[in-house]
């Protein structure tokens, strides 16, 4: 006869080493039981070598999941305060920018000159971004209005800065010039913008310029006189003989202001 006395079971997990020399695991269990008025000890064997290298396993994935999100948290961390910083950079390089443009807008020329001279003009100025290498140029000197429109090499920046150049060029050459020519204009242009951006003529040298449409209007001849780096000139002119509008080209010469 047994009784089982289920209060004094206990379970160890035990390693052992096998006779093929491999470290197994199991799980050994002892009851104690009354048989025959004697005490008695049961034992229960169980091989859990394959669950406690799975638990193992398990156990170091998860150490390797908490490592990996500890790293993530913190790569996470970085990205943000770059982001912050980048974030900040952007905001004040756009507010230079932005500043840029007042400076820029500033220096072009007041529309009452032409609105004066020539009351049905029209100007479409519009930058593609905050700032433009584009600019346009109008001058009264004495008896000749100057007027200019240039598109200047490059991008962003740099092309801005060949368009304040191009403008301070123009204000000094327009101030000392007898006006006898556009294109002797263009040339002394061409002359200054290389003698600035000290271009000679190396190879791989920088190359930045500007194509450029020039006339003089001499109010006193009644003349208008046109040189073109690249812009021509279209006029249209009325034929009152036949009622229309001819459209007439003045072609520009294929060389910029600079170094080509």
């Amino acid at each position: 006869m047994c009784i089982r006395d289920s209060r004094r079971d206990n379970q160890l997990s035990v390693r052992y080493l096998r006779a093929d020399g491999k470290i197994r695991w199991a799980s050994v269990r002892f009851t104690e039981f009354i048989w025959d008025n004697s005490k008695a000890i049961l034992v229960f064997f169980s091989d859990t070598t394959e669950q406690i290298e799975a638990q193992n396993k398990i156990k170091q994935q998860t150490e390797e999941l908490i490592a990996q999100s500890k790293r993530l948290k913190f790569a996470n961390t970085q990205i943000i305060s770059q982001k912050d910083e980048l974030q900040k950079s952007h905001k004040q390089t756009i507010s230079s920018i932005k500043y840029a443009s007042l400076i820029q807008r500033a220096v072009l020329p007041n529309n009452q000159l032409l609105n004066f001279f020539f009351p049905e003009n029209l100007i479409f100025f519009r930058p593609r971004d905050i700032v433009s290498g584009d600019f346009y140029f109008v001058k009264q000197v004495k008896d000749y209005l100057i007027i200019a429109v240039a598109d200047c090499t490059g991008h962003g920046v740099p092309k801005v800065l060949m368009s304040m150049l191009g403008i301070t060029l123009l204000n000094e050459i327009v101030s000392k010039s007898e006006f006898e020519s556009a294109g002797h204009i263009l040339n002394e242009l061409r002359n200054d913008v290389k003698k600035s951006l000290r271009q000679t003529g190396v190879e791989c040298e920088q190359q930045d310029g500007m194509d450029i449409f020039f006339c003089i209007v001499d109010f006193v001849a009644k003349q208008l006189k046109f040189a073109g780096a690249y812009n021509p000139l279209y006029m249209f002119k009325f034929n009152k003989k036949e009622q229309y509008y001819n459209f007439i080209e003045f072609k520009a010469d294929r060389q910029s202001i600079g170094i080509y």
